[in-house]
């Protein structure tokens, strides 16, 4: 039994506090996210790989976006170029431009789409079929390696184990983050879905991991396929508890504070169903301080040239 109480003197917890931490400072996670601390003031660390996607729903204003901006950050502190390439789906068109000078590193370049930020959803149909070219062609190439996973093929790529002559090459990880997958569902239906689901099931085994948000919790949207492939989930608050059910499968998130107040649901893929459920203060960081990260990236590879 818990009793919550409101705290006295309440302040904000900024995300340089918690990726300046030691925790993701010595980590050896593949892929090391830190979006803000439980309730007992512990860090909250996890790696997108082994989750192996995402899925963040809330009411609007509840701090969905700003979660997907740490989980941004986190990377960029941990990761170089040549290891992560970013697709950034945003059907608004507002909320990654930001990023937009990241497109010679951090950016995966998509054939036929003019800019680095996918805001169209024609673009966003285009990148999905793509990635899911490039993952057969990753399992191709891991096929001809005879390895299971895209460590195991970068590891006999940096020990010169396979012939780059022969269309070997080390693999990057690629995250998607799609910005309010439920614009595009309702515009475009089976033509993101698929492509989608399909990333879903099987890419995560070649380094291609998702990461989706929606203010619009129903089954309809979230549907049971869906459910099925994006077994680890965060809730911020929503108004009903049949929304809370749809994103955690537990009414709770009705419940929450909001202002950044998220339920963190991780869960087993092979069964679906949530295993377990942590309470976590969603990191604040503003645009000024993500533009001095991205000025300070873009500096060093002018330095680099």
């Amino acid at each position: 039994m818990a009793i919550e109480m409101e705290n006295p003197t309440p302040s904000t917890l900024l995300l340089k506090d918690v990726i300046g931490s030691d925790s993701l400072k010595n980590d050896t996670m593949d892929l090391p996210c830190t979006i803000g601390k439980t309730i007992d003031g512990e860090v909250l660390m996890f790696d997108l790989a082994k989750m192996p996607h995402l899925l963040i729903g809330g009411a609007t204003g509840q701090g969905k976006t700003t979660c997907l901006h740490n989980i941004i950050m986190s990377l960029l502190f941990k990761k170089l170029p040549h290891e992560l390439k970013f697709v950034l789906i945003d059907p608004k068109g507002t909320e990654f431009e930001i990023y937009a000078p990241l497109a010679d590193s951090f950016l995966m370049k998509i054939p036929k789409c003019e800019h680095p930020i996918i805001t169209d959803v024609n673009d966003a149909i285009l990148a999905l079929n793509d990635l899911c070219e490039l993952m057969d062609k990753r399992f191709d190439l891991l096929k001809r390696a005879n390895v299971k996973n895209i460590n195991e093929y970068n590891e006999k790529i940096t020990s010169n184990l396979l012939d780059y002559a022969d269309c070997h090459q080390y693999m990057s990880y690629i995250v998607v983050v799609n910005d309010e997958y439920a614009d595009f569902i309702m515009t475009s239906g089976e033509d993101i879905e698929m492509p989608l689901v399909r990333l879903a099931q099987l890419a995560h085994s070649v380094g291609i991991h998702l990461v989706i948000t929606t203010q619009r919790l129903t089954y309809n949207i979230i549907t049971g396929i869906i459910r099925a492939t994006f077994p680890t989930s965060i809730a911020f608050r929503v108004t009903t508890e049949s929304e809370s059910k749809v994103i955690i499968q537990n009414p709770d998130a009705c419940k929450l504070l909001g202002k950044g107040d998220m339920l963190f649901a991780k869960g087993d893929m092979l069964f679906a169903y949530i295993s377990e459920l942590t309470r976590i203060q969603c990191a604040f960081v503003d645009e000024k301080e993500i533009n001095r990260v991205i000025k300070f990236i873009v500096q060093q590879e002018i330095n680099q040239k």
